[in-house]
Parts: C-alpha cells; sequence; structure tokens
C-alpha cells in the first residue's frame, strides 16, 4: 500500500461521479478525499478536507456515518460536540476485518478499537465479528448487505434439463483474496465456459477464462442470469472469513446455483453453495441438474430477508432508537 500523491488526489476529485440515481434535496454528496491516517501531514489534510466536507454541516442532532476507522475524524468530532455543545449521533460501519487486513495491522487495529469506543452506534455485516465483539459492545448490531431489489429482484432464470455446454460466470472485482486457481480450474474442464466482468486484470486469468468488460449493474443483473452458475470464489484467509458480500446476496436472488470452495461465516452460505473437488464436468452438470425447482425457490425465499431496503430500515429503528 502506498500513500496517494497529489496527482492522484486531483485525477480522483475530477472523475466525475457513476450514481445515475437521483440524489434528493436534502442530501449533499461529497467525495472522499481523506488520506490513510498516521502520519502529521494526514492529520492536518484530513482536519482540512473534514472541515471543508463534514464539518460545517454539522448541527444539533447530526448524523455521522463512516465506514473508514479514522483516528482524527472522530477527534474532531468530539471537539466540534464540546465547542457546538450539540449531541451528534456517531455511527462506524465495520466494513472490514480490520484485525486481520496484513498490512499495518497494529496501526488498524488501534485505530478501528478507539473508533469503536467513541461511537455511539457499531455496526458490522459480519457474523463472525459479531460474535467477537459482542460480549464487550453494547451498541453493536449486526446488518447484513442485500440487493437492490429493483435491479436484482425481477429477473427470471430456467430450470436447466440438458445441456451439451455449462456456462459459469464471475462478476465484480478480482481481488487478492479471491480464489483465482477456481476461476481458473473449472475454464479448463471440456465442455465447460466461463466468463467474467468487472474490475478484473486479465493477467491473472487463464487463456481460456473470457474477459467480457465492465456492466452497470442493471446490464450485468440482465446479463447473468443466462448463465448456468455463479463462481464466487473467496480464498481460505480468516479476513476473507469474516467478509458478507453483497455479491453472495445478489446472486442467491438469481436462483442460480452457486460455486464455491470458500468457507465465509456468513448466515445461509453453506446451505446454499456448492463446493467441487474432482473439477470435471460430470460434477459441474450434477450440480446445476441437482439445483431443482425447491431448492431455487428456497435459495430466492432466503435471498428476500436481505435487501437494502431492509437494511435501511434496521438502521433507521436504531437511530431512532437511540
Amino acid at each position: 500500500m502506498r500513500y496517494p500523491t497529489i496527482n492522484d488526489i486531483l485525477k480522483y476529485k475530477n472523475k466525475p461521479n457513476q450514481i445515475t440515481k437521483q440524489i434528493p434535496d436534502n442530501i449533499i454528496l461529497k467525495k472522499s478525499l481523506f488520506l490513510p491516517p498516521g502520519s502529521l501531514f494526514s492529520k492536518l489534510y484530513n482536519s482540512f478536507i473534514f472541515y471543508m466536507n463534514v464539518e460545517k454541516y454539522i448541527t444539533q442532532n447530526s448524523i455521522v456515518y463512516f465506514f473508514i476507522p479514522h483516528l482524527d475524524i472522530i477527534k474532531r468530532i468530539k471537539k466540534i460536540q464540546l465547542i457546538k455543545k450539540i449531541d451528534v449521533i456517531k455511527i462506524f460501519d465495520i466494513i472490514h476485518n480490520w484485525w486481520e487486513i496484513p498490512w499495518r495491522r497494529d496501526k488498524n487495529k488501534f485505530f478501528a478499537e478507539y473508533v469503536i469506543k467513541y461511537s455511539d452506534i457499531v455496526i458490522t455485516d459480519s457474523e463472525l465479528l459479531f460474535n467477537k465483539l459482542k460480549t464487550s459492545l453494547y451498541n453493536l448490531s449486526l446488518i447484513l448487505p442485500g440487493f437492490d431489489e429493483k435491479i436484482w429482484g425481477s429477473r427470471k432464470t430456467k430450470i436447466i434439463i440438458n445441456k451439451d455446454e455449462l456456462k459459469g460466470v464471475f462478476f465484480g472485482n478480482l481481488r487478492n483474496n479471491n480464489d483465482i486457481e477456481l476461476i481458473n480450474g473449472l475454464s479448463k474442464i471440456k465442455n465447460v465456459k466461463i466468463d467474467a466482468y468487472g474490475l478484473i486484470n486479465v493477467n491473472n486469468l487463464d487463456y481460456k477464462v473470457s474477459y467480457k468488460g465492465q456492466l452497470v449493474n442493471k446490464e450485468l443483473a440482465k446479463k447473468i442470469i443466462e448463465y448456468d452458475f455463479i463462481l464466487l470464489p473467496y480464498d481460505k484467509s480468516s479476513f476473507s472469513n469474516s467478509i458478507s458480500p453483497a455479491k453472495y446476496f445478489e446472486s442467491l436472488r438469481t436462483g442460480l446455483p452457486i460455486i464455491s470452495n470458500s468457507r465465509l461465516s456468513v448466515k445461509g452460505w453453506n446451505d446454499y453453495t456448492y463446493k467441487i473437488s474432482t473439477y470435471t464436468y460430470d460434477e459441474i452438470k450434477k450440480i446445476v441438474l441437482g439445483h431443482n425447482r425447491t431448492k431455487k425457490r428456497n435459495q430466492i425465499l432466503f435471498s428476500m430477508q436481505h435487501t437494502w431496503t431492509n437494511r435501511y430500515n434496521i438502521l433507521n429503528n436504531l437511530i431512532c432508537f437511540d
């Protein structure tokens, strides 16, 4: 990991927003230009950015929602509360296992625990982290991610009866904690075709994997249902084990069988994913044909409990109660 240069910051600042939905009048959209904490320069820089983008909008009963454990920010908010004598609801969303990130581990752990200590509401989408922290945090809540029902909720897939070629798909960002061997291994099976969509370094993929570029979610959701199965490949590290990817719930909603050799601790993972061992066409075909209407229906019903609307309602209730 490296600190961004001034040129990096200017490029990002001038990059147009990719949000296509209409933003309500009472929401101000600001880009995150914060630097990683840990140096005097980043502290001064972050204080300036925080003032310009956040501080001057904070009034009585404002809500500050953040998901990066910035020491400088939480200290600044505490100072504002003392100076202005106002109440501010501070919500920290633990989106990563900061205790297991391989770089700057000690600093990440210290920053996360400090921010947690001074937050009014702490939420996480990781069942593993929730179970780890719940005994010491009275204000911790588990809120799983979900899918946009307007994009993923109205698609129909067909039950496969018989096929000479099976098509699988990977979508999303291909990161260091992905099980690339699973993708490449399946692509080498005769009569199995693997396509990939998203932000991907194609140099990591076998030449038999067909890279299809990037699509916006609406177009991606239409395309995914043309396939016979979905790949959700993650490695078996403790960091990966603690994640709860939204892509998992999007995949569940399609009704398609999900193949993964990972061991994520997210709810329903062992019930709604298939593992492979022999890497043969017959093994994949057995999974696809065995994913009958009942299994598909149960999978979709389970996914409907986890929409972004449900997540918002739970969080809204927490804020109102607080």
